[in-house]
């Protein structure tokens, strides 16, 4: 009788992902690298908290709405009754400890033309992570952009962190591994797209695409904020 080891069964659960990743991306017409490995062994991964996604959640969508309001035409009195009225949400979800240096400047609106362009794609950010939360069904599709309204209504819906938690149910470690492995994928074709058209990216939207990839990786790693991330 054989009996599998630890490393054996990782190898195993790498080898049918990266499998199933390559699947997809193949019948989406994307150019994958075969000799890419995955990113993160299952038993070697600690999943963050449900309390620590649900504020990253919250904040990006938080995050992305300040975007929104800074591109959007406004006079100035409605953007700062509008900005006053999104960051009081910061204080009311007590969420201010996952805050980091580039959602800082945006908050503080001390950032750049580039951060405000960059927290505008913040609602791809939050989406997945509701989708780690069991709040949205799925996010395989990297070139369609995530439905912004519903990231907005679930958080105004919600009057506390703890009533957000309650709406939610925090997928698997394997699944949301598999999900990273195939975005880590997408981030390899987009990547390489940028400089040689050559490499497929099918119906991909490369902001799309990073911002998921971003949200799933902090999910799976020991980073606190977003910007410690080495994408």
């Amino acid at each position: 009788m054989f009996f599998w080891g630890k490393k054996d069964k990782d190898t195993l659960k790498l080898t049918q992902r990266k499998k199933q990743s390559l699947k997809l991306i193949a019948r989406e017409g994307i150019t994958f690298d075969k000799s890419l490995p995955c990113l993160f062994e299952d038993s070697k991964v600690q999943l963050k908290s449900i309390d620590d996604i649900s504020k990253m959640a919250l904040m990006s969508g938080i995050i992305a709405q300040l975007g929104f309001i800074a591109k959007a035409n406004v006079d100035s009195a409605s953007a700062n009754k509008a900005r006053a009225t999104v960051i009081e949400k910061i204080k009311i979800f007590g969420i201010e400890d996952c805050i980091g240096a580039k959602e800082k400047r945006i908050i503080e609106g001390n950032c750049s033309e580039q951060d405000i362009i960059d927290a505008n794609w913040y609602f791809e950010s939050a989406w997945a992570l509701c989708w780690c939360l069991g709040l949205v069904d799925d996010i395989k599709n990297g070139g369609v952009v995530c439905e912004a309204s519903k990231v907005i209504a679930m958080a105004n819906r919600c009057r506390n962190l703890e009533e957000f938690k309650s709406e939610c149910c925090l997928r698997s470690k394997e699944d949301i591994l598999n999900m990273h492995d195939l975005y880590y994928r997408y981030y390899w074709a987009v990547d390489k797209n940028w400089n040689d058209k050559v490499f497929k990216t099918g119906s991909l939207n490369s902001s799309i695409v990073i911002e998921r990839r971003k949200a799933l990786e902090w999910v799976l790693s020991d980073v606190k904020f977003f910007d410690e991330l080495k994408l």
